[in-house]
């Protein structure tokens, strides 16, 4: 009886006897070699299993290890008189600074920012106080008035320190809000000395991890 040349498997020609032994024989040649594939099979997706969870593991440890880390990113598409942003699921006490980087424009001179719409003289500016936290020099152009606002989250009250970043010329702004935690701070409010502020740009928060 002729066989195949790699698996011997029987090959049957008319003259050949046939019996139940061949069969059975040709059978448990097949299982065995459908079994070590399945096997080998496992045995991959297994290592692939392990080695994806390890990278998984490995990118975790590398993130928790940046301090650094981007908390929220909000588009601004509409025109509008305010822009409030809902800040009420970030834990402000687990970051040393919060970085607001407002990316936005108005056809007035300036945007301001309060906290949980906040619009009392309840921020204090060394020397006064004022009805807003800070305030954001603009030219009308998007992206022109890009300033950094540090709060230093940490704190109780919150402290804040805002930064143009193109215009060296101002000096960091200081100013405080005696009367918000950490804890109880909800909303960012950004809105322009008259007008609207223009529908284009964003609005990021950076949190500085402790």
């Amino acid at each position: 009886m002729q066989q195949t040349s790699q698996f011997h498997l029987n090959q049957w020609e008319l003259t050949d006897r046939i019996r139940m032994e061949d069969f059975n024989g040709d059978n448990q040649k097949l299982e065995t070699a459908l079994a070590s594939l399945a096997a080998a099979d496992a045995a991959e997706q297994q290592a692939r299993t392990a080695q994806d969870a390890a990278i998984r593991r490995e990118a975790a440890a590398a993130a928790e290890a940046v301090p650094l880390v981007k908390l929220l990113e909000v588009p601004v598409t509409q025109e509008a008189a305010q822009v409030d942003v809902d800040v009420s699921q970030i834990d402000f006490t687990q970051y040393t600074e919060v970085w607001i980087v407002p990316i936005l424009s108005t056809a007035y001179h300036y945007i301001y920012l309060r906290c949980n719409n906040i619009a009392t003289d309840s921020y204090f500016h060394p020397g006064t106080h004022q009805n807003y936290l800070c305030r954001l020099e603009m030219s009308g152009l998007l992206g022109q008035g890009k300033a950094k606002i540090r709060l230093a989250t940490y704190l109780s009250p919150i402290a804040c320190i805002c930064e143009h970043i193109y215009d060296t010329s101002n000096p960091p702004y200081y100013s405080t809000i005696p009367s918000i935690a950490p804890k109880d701070l909800k909303t960012l409010n950004f809105m322009t000395d008259a007008g609207t502020i223009n529908g284009e740009g964003k609005i990021i928060l950076w949190g500085w991890k402790l």
